[in-house]
């Protein structure tokens, strides 16, 4: 047994031996494929090393991409000089009136940008039609600070601040107040989480803890998803089009009065996606298709209350590559699998606001989702209540307060490769919070504390307090700092959970003995959450109304992160004998991770804008408490790429004809065999009537193709191809 766990030490080798690793130009790769995902300090600052090399290569490609730069500035300031008396949308305001936007998510009520005291970026629906996404997560990658990589054609690995794996948990995600996480494993099903993208009215997205007011797993972010009011949008619209990646995709609204007071929306949705390259040569299976249908109703009860009532059902079909253990010769098996894909929800909130002002809101919701393919059968029931008063004291003291009721029923039958115990489970998650604005010098020195209590059935009681304090040195600056504390609630698979991971050959570089071993990882059932405390400052200011920048820095340091430490090995002498290999998930590792994050922009007309956004980070994370570390075998989560570089351009060429392009560049991670990659979309749109837009897309069209995950659990990834739409839009 000695010689088994001297051996099996280096983890990276056995699944080096399982062929796993196998990728042509990597952007990501994801635990225990190569577990190998120790943060590190130093080392780490190259933000551009190979890019020169790189952008020698389809010099024919960037030269285009450049010249829509350009010539889209040149052009749309011709353009500009000639359009003054046109009203204005929301793309065409100046920079210092988007400064003013109001955003809800830093504090539960609606305040103006400028004044939120948190690293806080908002994406409008403006921007996200202009730029092409046919997805959120597509949409996401023009938020600074954020790591969104593609696993294959359906599913994706989205992070701030590090942390990022394809069960990312860190990141709470909500669409329309409605929280969208899974309690399996405490992250996001990304590929079900899914709107009419034309009727997003926002995505504000919270760097940093944000747990004071949304609760655990708010760790290093929130992003805050908020769809259009039925009657801010036009009555009726149709969307179709195809393209090389989506073989076709309609989808068709409805918006319209109900009575007098009331607005009521309805929508349809389907689409068909082709595969995405494979660098392995194997074919890839991840094609996928989706329909969804819902309604959103909203209405005023009188003068000073409202009701929104709103529901989604979704079904589909998701196609992907596993390479799964065997204990028996030749110990993997490649399998093609679809997962079949349902769910569906409704949500109820009524909100009153008294004649001084005071306002209160209750929300209710149920969610439910299932979801069977090779790792998972999985279902669950979600029912929430909330709610939550606003008040204020005096001219200078503003309170806001609440709780509510979370209730998770959840079963997961177990298999050959995922088994939980129990196999259901029914657990309820309670918060009471509170949080202050005290004006200390009105419009000019404000602090803001409060905290959250939250009792979960599996880890009692949680304290989650943060303090921010916001100084506005002159007019159009703003210096903020603040300290916050957030937990990552344990998942059911973290305390419950057991899952086949590999089988390591006999008489193999790893396994020197002349019987398999059976690697499973186990979930411990004392495990407690992760924590974390951050610190932040930033600096936001509107230089003019054609030049904004917003600067933050980050310091957080995590403990009892959840690591991997291998067990005793155990016989098993059913035929073919083999040896049990445990690993546990424990809580037994600390981290902190320090960087800045840079976002500017340049309106050089009223047509013609830039968007710049630069962060960098540096990680490092130890090792302590009980068990052992075993080579680099820490943990499920990567710290992701050190360096993120995105430059964003959108012009109006003609008054009919707009063009957007956006450039990234994501650096290496070293650590993960993932080469630094630059690539750029592009989008041209013909408003050839005011009823009719049509529109060309391309995406990740400075190569052919790249992978930019591989995935844990034996999800084979794919790559990211570079690939083109076209749609017709049509609003009666």
């Amino acid at each position: 047994m000695e010689i088994i766990l001297e051996e099996l030490t280096n983890i990276e080798a056995v699944l080096m031996g399982m062929n796993l690793l196998k990728s042509s130009h990597m952007e990501f790769v994801s635990e225990p494929h190569n577990i190998s995902t120790e943060l590190r300090r130093g080392a780490c600052w190259r933000p551009f090393q190979g890019v020169k090399e790189y952008m020698m290569n389809s010099l024919t490609v960037r030269i285009f991409v450049f010249a829509i730069l350009v010539g889209g500035f040149l052009n749309g300031s011709t353009w500009a000089s000639q359009a003054g008396s046109e009203d204005l949308d929301l793309a065409q305001m100046s920079l210092e009136d988007l400064m003013d936007i109001k955003v809800t998510s830093v504090s539960k009520k609606a305040e103006k940008l400028s004044d939120a005291a948190a690293a806080i970026y908002v994406l409008t629906g403006e921007e996200i039609r202009k730029s092409g996404a046919r997805t959120i997560p597509d949409a996401l990658r023009m938020v600074p600070g954020l790591h969104v990589a593609n696993i294959d054609g359906s599913t994706w690995a989205i992070s701030a601040r590090g942390f990022n794996a394809s069960f990312s948990n860190k990141l709470l995600v909500l669409i329309d107040g409605r929280t969208v996480y899974s309690p399996l494993f405490s992250g996001v099903w990304w590929d079900v989480q899914d709107v009419l993208m034309e009727d997003i009215d926002r995505i504000e997205v919270i760097r940093g803890p944000g747990a004071t007011l949304w609760g655990a797993n708010a760790v290093n972010g929130v992003i805050n998803i908020t769809t259009k009011q039925p009657g801010k949008s036009q009555e009726t619209m149709l969307v179709v089009g195809s393209g090389t990646y989506e073989r076709g995709a309609g989808a068709l609204r409805y918006n319209g009065p109900v009575g007098n007071n009331g607005s009521l929306r309805v929508y349809g949705k389907y689409f068909d996606r082709n595969e995405f390259d494979a660098s392995s040569g194997i074919d890839t299976k991840d094609d996928w298709w989706m329909g969804r249908g819902g309604f959103r109703y909203d209405g005023a009860l009188s003068d000073l209350s409202d009701i929104t009532v709103q529901s989604d059902v979704y079904n589909g079909k998701a196609g992907a590559n596993y390479v799964v253990p065997d204990i028996n010769a030749p110990y993997t098996t490649v399998l093609q699998e679809q997962t079949d894909i349902t769910g569906g929800n409704i949500l109820a909130r009524f909100s009153r606001q008294s004649q001084s002002g005071n306002q209160h809101t209750v929300q209710v919701y149920f969610d439910q989702a299932a979801r069977k393919d090779t790792w998972v059968d999985f279902s669950r029931k979600t029912y929430d209540l909330d709610y939550q008063h606003s008040f204020g004291v005096s001219s200078q003291l503003d309170v806001i307060w609440g709780g509510g009721y979370r209730v998770n029923h959840d079963k997961v039958t177990s298999g050959l490769y995922i088994s939980m115990n129990p196999t259901e489970r029914t657990y309820g998650l309670g918060n009471i919070f509170a949080q202050i604005d005290y004006a200390i010098v009105p419009n000019r020195l404000e602090l803001t504390l409060g905290t959250k209590l939250e009792y979960h059935e599996l880890t009692d009681l949680e304290i989650q307090p943060s303090g921010h304090i916001l100084w506005h040195p002159a007019r159009d600056h703003t210096l903020w700092a603040s300290v916050s504390r957030a937990v990552r609630t344990p998942s059911r698979v973290d305390r419950e959970g057991e899952l086949f991971i590999a089988a390591v050959p006999p008489l193999s570089l790893a396994n020197p003995t002349p019987i398999p071993v059976k690697v499973v990882f186990r979930g411990i059932s004392e495990n407690r959450s992760e924590n974390l405390v951050a610190y932040e400052v930033g600096y936001r200011s509107t230089l003019s109304n054609r030049i904004t920048l917003d600067v933050t820095g980050f310091y957080s340091r995590y403990n009892d992160l959840l690591s991997l430490a291998i067990g005793e090995p155990e016989f098993d002498e059913n035929y073919p004998a083999y040896i049990i290999l445990p690993v546990d998930i424990m809580n037994t590792r600390d981290a902190e991770t320090y960087g800045v994050e840079f976002a500017g922009a340049w309106k050089t007309s009223e047509r013609v804008e830039f968007k710049l956004s630069y962060s960098h980070q540096w990680s490092y994370a130890g090792f302590g408490g009980e068990g052992v570390s075993f080579g680099s075998l820490k943990s499920f989560e990567s710290p992701g790429p050190s360096n993120q570089f995105s430059l964003y351009a959108t012009t109006e060429v003609r008054r009919n004809i707009n063009v957007t392009t956006q450039i990234r560049y994501v650096d290496e991670v070293e650590r993960q065999g993932i080469s630094s990659y630059v690539t750029g979309d592009l989008r041209l749109g013909w408003q050839v009537l005011p009823q009719l837009e049509l529109s060309v897309t391309g995406q990740d069209l400075l190569e052919k193709s790249h992978t930019e995950f591989i995935s844990e659990m034996g999800r084979i990834s794919t790559g990211v191809e570079r690939r083109f739409h076209a749609d017709l839009k049509l609003a009666l």
